[in-house]
Formats: structure tokens, sequence, C-alpha cells
């Protein structure tokens, strides 16, 4: 759907798969770190990148588009400015989808294969139980902190991520484990809010990107991209506000581990 199509939901779902698959070749190095998850993971990894602009650029154009409704500005610039950006970011997405070999993937599964053969039952899930843990101290050492810096934010949205994806492979591998859709919804619900938070940053460096290119240093004194770029600042700000208090009960909630 992705390549074929340019089905923009193909390529958003084809990016978040392949986000599943790094947490799940993580979690397979965590039971046996003879499969080695980077190495592995290379190739595919070279994909992600080069559609990651792509879906950046997708999603800024839907927002400028919501923007001008609720601004009622023109954004009409803005919004050409990014549909050029596209079409510059189709090149690199088109040469990176004709040269990944699906094969690939057939060699990581014989793999994945052989690492888990050469675990037990029992070792493979205390091996999953210990990964998990470790997620999850990783984010209660950010809870500690009473200010979360904002590269501690993004360091925090990608860890959620990985936690996230990793309790899901968990509770479909290991049901015994008593993993409940709850402890999933928390994560995958603060995860929502810092995404929506990124893709304000995001907009920000198109912005500053969109500024530079029209040359003009006086450009965000008009009218309609002063009050946009106010309006995504003070977005940033909300979302941080938000995301504050489940922030704090995802903390207690899991300060025991599993």
């Amino acid at each position: 759907m992705a390549l074929h199509y340019l089905h923009h939901e193909g390529i958003h779902d084809l990016r978040v798969e392949i986000k599943r698959l790094k947490a799940f070749f993580n979690f397979i190095e965590g039971m046996n770190p003879s499969f080695k998850s980077k190495k592995n993971f290379r190739e595919i990894r070279t994909l992600f990148k080069a559609w990651g602009k792509i879906r950046d650029i997708q999603v800024q154009q839907s927002l400028a588009r919501e923007w001008e409704s609720k601004l009622h500005r023109d954004l009409s610039p803005y919004y050409n400015f990014l549909k050029q950006e596209e079409i510059e970011a189709w090149k690199p997405f088109f040469r990176a989808g004709e040269k990944f070999n699906l094969e690939l993937l057939t060699q990581k599964k014989k793999r994945i294969r052989k690492a888990l053969k050469e675990l037990s039952t029992s070792l493979a899930r205390s091996k999953a139980v210990e990964r998990l843990n470790g997620l999850i101290y990783r984010l209660i050492e950010f809870g500690e902190s009473p200010i979360l810096k904002e590269a501690e934010l993004h360091q925090v949205r990608i860890l959620l991520k990985e936690t996230r994806y990793t309790l899901e492979i968990s509770q479909g591998c290991f049901p015994d484990l008593g993993i409940q859709d709850e402890q999933i919804g928390r994560l995958r619900d603060l995860h929502q809010i810092l995404g929506k938070w990124h893709d304000a940053e995001v907009t920000l460096q198109f912005l500053e990107a969109f500024k530079s290119e029209a040359g003009d240093p006086e450009f965000f004194k008009g009218p309609a991209y002063r009050e946009l770029f106010r309006y995504i600042q003070k977005e940033k700000a909300t979302l941080r506000t938000k995301f504050e208090d489940p922030w704090k009960d995802f903390i207690l909630f899991f300060r025991g581990g599993l």
C-alpha cells in the first residue's frame, strides 16, 4: 500500500509496524543476547528513516489545514511549501522501497527461531519479565525528576512506545504474566499525548524552514504566521500540562514493576 499506492495510512501503518518489530528484536535479544537486535535491524532501519520525512510532512499538511480552519487565516503559502517538501521527500522514499528485499525478513525469522530454541519456556519468561521491568524502571527514573526537560520528554516518548509494544508482545507470548489491557492503555494514552506534543515541535521546525526559505526576517510579524506560531507554542504547553497528571499516576501504578 505504501510503495505501490502511496497510501497515507499505509505509510503510517508501515512505520508503526517497523517500530513494533524493533521492540520485538530488542525483546528477543533480551532473552538471548546471541541475537543481535541492532545488527538485524540495520536494513529495516534504513527503510524506516527514508520514509520518516514523508510521514512527518503528511501529518504537517493535515495539521496546516486544521489550523487554517481554526485560526481563519490563509496558510496556503505554507501548505504549498509543505507540498514541495513532499515532492523532494518522495525520491529517497522510492529508492529505499525499491531496494528493500522482503527476503531479509525470512532470514530474521530463522535467526529468531534459532535464538528461541536455545531457551526453555521458564527462562524465556523470566528474561521477558526482566526486560519489561528494565524498561519500566528507566521510565520511573525519569519520573523522579520534578520537571522533565524537553530533551527528556523526547526520550520518554520513545521509551513509552517501546515499553508499550514490549508489554503487548509479552501479553501475547506469556498470558500467565497477567498483563492487563489497562496497563497497556496507560502507556498508550501517555504516548499519544507526547505524540501530539512532538507533532507541534516538528511544526515549529518546519515553520522555521519555511521562514528561512522565504528569506524574510520579518516574515513572522505578519498576522497569520505570528498567530500560528503563538498557537503552536500554546498547544505545546497545554499538552505538556495534560501529560503531567497521568504521568504521575503511571509512575505510582508501575513503581513496583510487574
